[in-house]
């Protein structure tokens, strides 16, 4: 999948939702195409989502170590993911999220992993939110699935509150200026972690 596909469906997952949890205000949409379904989760839009992004304590869930407030977002849709990857039976199911929902992505392949299904994940801005050592633990298990880009001038890939003694999991493809990551304090370029951003640098990388 190219950075701009990603766009596309992130950019879709905010103005469509097709599974809701009232709770985390997490919201997923479904594309269908072909034989693959595409699992988008909505990134950060709600105070809700700015409580659940600050519950970063770390908590056991199926076998590693995650922040509270992702584990509850993804567990309040997985539900009715499952539902519809039973209805529509698909051959490949595909995560992809930016933000919040970026992680969120990850924590599907994850689970989809562990239900015996090889899911890739694509994320776009995506905070850290699994233990070191949980990542150093599955990684070579999940080697392939996951692929996430970030803009070095985007703060929100450094100093997410779950940050202390956490790694990004999966491939890692850079976009934007290397070394600006300074710059994401300036006004100027606080936009960093916005979806056109990421959109308009990958155009510039192509």
């Amino acid at each position: 999948m190219t950075l701009h596909q990603a766009c596309d469906f992130a950019e879709y997952a905010w103005t469509n939702s097709d599974v809701a949890d009232e709770k985390t205000d997490t919201h997923v949409s479904f594309q269908m195409e072909g034989t693959t379904l595409y699992v988008l989760f909505r990134g950060s839009e709600s105070l809700t989502n700015a409580l659940d992004d600050l519950e970063f304590w770390r908590v056991k869930w199926r076998g590693i170590s995650v922040a509270e407030g992702f584990k509850d977002c993804y567990e309040g849709v997985e539900a009715g993911i499952e539902a519809k990857i039973a209805e529509v039976k698909p051959l490949t199911v595909i995560y992809v999220g930016h933000s919040l929902g970026a992680i969120l992505a990850v924590l599907g392949a994850y689970a989809s992993l562990q239900k015996g299904r090889h899911s890739p994940a694509f994320a776009i801005g995506c905070p850290r939110g699994i233990s070191l050592f949980s990542v150093l633990k599955i990684r070579k298990a999940m080697s392939g699935l996951v692929t996430w880009w970030r803009n070095d001038q985007d703060i929100i890939t450094h100093l997410a509150p779950v940050a202390f003694l956490t790694l990004h999991l999966g491939k890692k493809i850079q976009v934007g200026k290397w070394w600006r990551f300074w710059t994401a304090i300036i006004p100027d370029t606080n936009n960093a972690h916005m979806v056109s951003q990421y959109r308009k640098h990958g155009e510039e990388t192509n």
